[in-house]
């Protein structure tokens, strides 16, 4: 629940560590797919471009880069959908602020095709965990080389489960 007493700087950086911690934790893929409607709903008080340079001062980066990408696939998913005004908003100011986060970007040299595998999410100690994940890692993963179980879906389902974005439950009736 958020505290109504803190001012809009002290909220703002809480919004800020909530990302900042899960990514850096990065052992719970709940944790990390909640980060989807935190930034929906948020997405006009987080600073990017601040956070995005924290990532790369721990040299995390591509973590968070991963985080963007699988945040604007999973809301595209949902560009189609019948939503109520409210929520159409929400999606499209999102979008909007993250695409332009992404053009912003330097992309040379954020790409490093033969750099270590960065692990996000539990139970990837074993080799053959290891193997089965990598085989069925998504494109996002593979591009940011993120080793991790969690894909675009997750996402949307986290944006599903917290009513940010929720077609089945709350779509707009159909027109006459």
């Amino acid at each position: 629940m958020e505290n109504r007493d803190l001012l809009p700087s002290e909220r703002l950086e809480q919004v800020d560590a909530v990302i900042r911690e899960a990514l850096l934790d990065g052992g719970s893929a709940r944790w990390i797919t909640a980060l989807a409607p935190v930034l929906v709903l948020n997405i006009d008080r987080v600073n990017l471009p601040k956070l995005f340079a924290q990532f790369r001062d721990y040299g995390l980066q591509r973590r968070f880069l991963w985080l963007i990408d699988n945040e604007v696939e999973a809301l595209r998913e949902f560009r189609d959908e019948r939503l109520p005004r409210k929520e159409k908003v929400l999606l499209a100011r999102a979008l909007a602020a993250l695409d332009l986060f992404r053009e912003g970007l330097p992309h040379l040299g954020l790409e490093e095709p033969n750099g270590p595998k960065d692990t996000l999410g539990p139970g990837l100690l074993s080799p053959e965990s290891r193997e089965e994940v990598r085989a069925g890692a998504s494109r996002i993963s593979n591009r940011w080389r993120i080793l991790t179980p969690i894909q675009v879906a997750d996402f949307r389902d986290a944006l599903e489960e917290s009513h940010v974005l929720n077609p089945s439950h709350r779509a707009v009736p159909p027109g006459p």
